[in-house]
């Protein structure tokens, strides 16, 4: 199943403000302090596996030669193990300890606000193009909408970790839909460097109309002086213009979660519990190769 296909695929709760997330808190616990600062500094920026600051962001980490700029990853070498490794060796490990680190962190949430659960207890967790997070699937309605909001208490640029995460697990699996990212990414970095919106603006004869001083200074500076996030922008949103934004369907991931785990769906490279055991093992230690293409 493609991403685009996702927005069709399950029954959504109406979040109790409706267009809003009904946010109750920003309080963000649960998260190892050393783990987080690591993931703020790469993921919260850009958790799309096939970019430049992704390999920045593995390069902090101690994987000085490995890179992702020609869309496959390279080896790796590890003095843990004492041999190399191969860039989807590299990104499984990454993925798993990322993964960890949401479990932890949604768990957290919900215990925050009194909800446990049983170990057979299954739900869907979609994150919509604002951040928003809708469940579906539980024991009941009501108790899907109590989850809702305890997720959506959740920082705002955690939720959007989170989406990044499921986008990245959807592309080591094969499963792109690169615009719809890419109208997705130019959103929130429109948002974040110059806030505006991207209705906001038109492209005329060419060239984009409607910016304002933030984002004009930004189109007509030297990519020299810009930080990567500013020169993604600015390279995407011409992309996602010329294309025209609005026949660009909006991002809608979604995942479940059992048993306390966010397992992938229709996922070959799945890093729920029992997903792992089918392939993990095997792709880390090199006895066998993961089968796409990033």
């Amino acid at each position: 199943m493609n991403v685009s296909s996702i927005k069709n695929s399950y029954t959504y709760n109406k979040p109790a403000q409706s267009g809003s997330c009904n946010i109750i808190s920003s309080k963000n616990t649960g998260v190892n302090p050393s783990t987080n600062e690591q993931i703020n500094a790469g993921l919260a920026s850009d958790g799309h596996v096939s970019t430049q600051l992704y390999t920045e962001f593995v390069h902090r980490l101690g994987y000085t030669d490995y890179h992702v700029y020609n869309g496959t990853p390279i080896s790796a070498y590890t003095e843990q193990f004492g041999r190399i490794e191969n860039g989807y060796q590299v990104l499984a490990k990454f993925n798993l300890t990322n993964r960890k680190e949401h479990n932890e962190r949604i768990k957290s949430f919900l215990e925050e606000n009194g909800i446990k659960f049983s170990p057979d207890e299954k739900l869907t967790i979609t994150i919509d193009k604002n951040a928003c997070i809708w469940v579906s699937g539980s024991t009941s309605k009501e108790r899907d909408i109590q989850i809702q909001q305890a997720l959506n208490s959740s920082d705002k640029s955690y939720r959007i970790q989170l989406m990044r995460h499921i986008y990245a697990i959807n592309e080591l699996n094969g499963k792109l839909n690169t615009l719809e990212y890419d109208k997705w990414e130019v959103g929130n970095l429109l948002e974040e460097q110059t806030g505006q919106r991207l209705q906001d603006l038109e492209l005329m004869n060419g060239e984009i109309t409607g910016a304002n001083d933030k984002l004009a200074y930004l189109l007509n500076s030297s990519p020299d002086t810009q930080t990567y996030e500013q020169r993604v922008l600015v390279k995407k949103l011409r992309t996602v213009m010329e294309y025209g934004a609005g026949n660009i369907p909006d991002m809608k991931l979604g995942i479940d979660f059992i048993n306390g785990s966010l397992v992938d769906r229709d996922a070959k490279y799945g890093f729920g519990p029992e997903q792992l055991k089918g392939w993990f093992n095997d792709v880390v230690s090199g006895r066998t190769a993961m089968d796409v293409k990033i």
